[in-house]
Formats: C-alpha cells, sequence, structure tokens
C-alpha cells in the first residue's frame, strides 16, 4: 500500500464558503456534495480513477489537532479493507466546523481529493448504523464519519472506525455513492462548505472524535 511519499499527486481541496459562515440553505441541495458557486453546475473532479459512477467517499470525525499522517493511514486502511485504493476515492467529507481542520486539509492533500463538508443540521438527518452520543452532545448530530460518508445516498462499505492513535484522535466510514455529482477547483488548502444553516453555533467536537 502508498504511504504519503508514493500516494497520487495532490488534487485541490475546494471551496464554496468559509468553515461556520452562515448561510442561507439552497433547495436545489440535495445533501450529495453540489458546489457552493450558487449556480448549480456540476465541474468535473480532479480525482477518482475508478467508475465514474460509483465513486467512494470517506467521511471523517476528527478531534482538534488530529495529525495528518494519523487521519491518512486510517483512510488508506479503511479503503484497504474494502479491497479499493485512494484512485477509487472521490472526496474526504466531514463536519463543516472542521473545515479548516490543519490535519484533515493537508490529508485530503495527500490523499488527493476534494474536502466536503456539511452542517451538524445535515448530518443528524442521516440514518446510520452506529450513532453516538459524543457528537450529539457537542454537534448535534450522532454521527460524523457515517453520515459524512452517506449522505445523500449510497452504500456503507466500511464502517465506522477509529484511528490506530492513543487516544484515537480520527474515525472514518467509506461509503459508495453512485452518481456522485462533480466537485469544483479551487486553490488548495480552502475546504467546500454546503450550504449551512443561519445561525448554527460553531461547537467544538469533543476530544473523543465522533
Amino acid at each position: 500500500m502508498t504511504d504519503a511519499a508514493t500516494s497520487p499527486a495532490p488534487a485541490p481541496v475546494t471551496s464554496g464558503s468559509p468553515a461556520g459562515s452562515p448561510t442561507t440553505p439552497d433547495p436545489r441541495d440535495d445533501g450529495r456534495g453540489t458546489h457552493g458557486t450558487g449556480d448549480g453546475t456540476p465541474v468535473a473532479h480532479g480525482t477518482g480513477g475508478g467508475d465514474a459512477e460509483a465513486l467512494l467517499v470517506v467521511g471523517v470525525g476528527a478531534s482538534t489537532g488530529v495529525p495528518a499522517a494519523e487521519v491518512f493511514e486510517l483512510v488508506e486502511s479503511a479503503l484497504r479493507e474494502a479491497g479499493r485504493s485512494v484512485r477509487d476515492l472521490a472526496a474526504l467529507a466531514t463536519v463543516d466546523v472542521r473545515a479548516g481542520e490543519p490535519g484533515l486539509v493537508e490529508a485530503a492533500r495527500r490523499l488527493g481529493v476534494p474536502m466536503v463538508t456539511y452542517s451538524a443540521r445535515q448530518l443528524a438527518g442521516v440514518a446510520v448504523p452506529h450513532p453516538s452520543d459524543a457528537p450529539f452532545a457537542a454537534l448535534g448530530t450522532t454521527s460524523v464519519a457515517e453520515a459524512a460518508a452517506l449522505i445523500g445516498g449510497g452504500e456503507l462499505v466500511v464502517p465506522k472506525r477509529r484511528s490506530a492513535g492513543t487516544p484515537a484522535r480520527a474515525t472514518c466510514a467509506v461509503a459508495c455513492r453512485p452518481g456522485l455529482p462533480a466537485l469544483p477547483d479551487a486553490p488548495a488548502g480552502t475546504a467546500h462548505a454546503l450550504p449551512n444553516h443561519a445561525g448554527e453555533p460553531e461547537t467544538d467536537a469533543p476530544r473523543r472524535p465522533p
């Protein structure tokens, strides 16, 4: 399996609105990663070497200060378990208050995929097999990793698992999302945020990752 030095060349991490900035929900948003430019026009992915109609999305929950290497290794391990590779990955998805988390941004760069964010309210509407009270207390959603992977439809191919850190500072889950909409290109180091709900608080996540 590849490591950070041999992984695919980084693709830009994409941006819609700044992390946590209140915006009016777009009624056209179906929760599947349409970009935040407001025109609803899909543009091409710069990544994903597998079936263009059924790409993988990795949902990631993380604690503040999570190292990029811990996230990268966790995602690689989960993909390996599914019999897939980073070439099949279309996006790294997480909660919007983590859009600027350096470890997640860098992990997405190493994986060569855009980072897509969803509000806690959007994630709370997704049924998941392994809900948790910890993220609900902090964010108002019982799941980040599985919900971010599954939002918009698809099949969970790797359920939530924790990283090998002591303590574990990241969780991830992998879903196969058919017909994944394309994401926009944007300067590296920014995040693509789906429409947030006005007034939703930017509550920090607990030390135990969701």
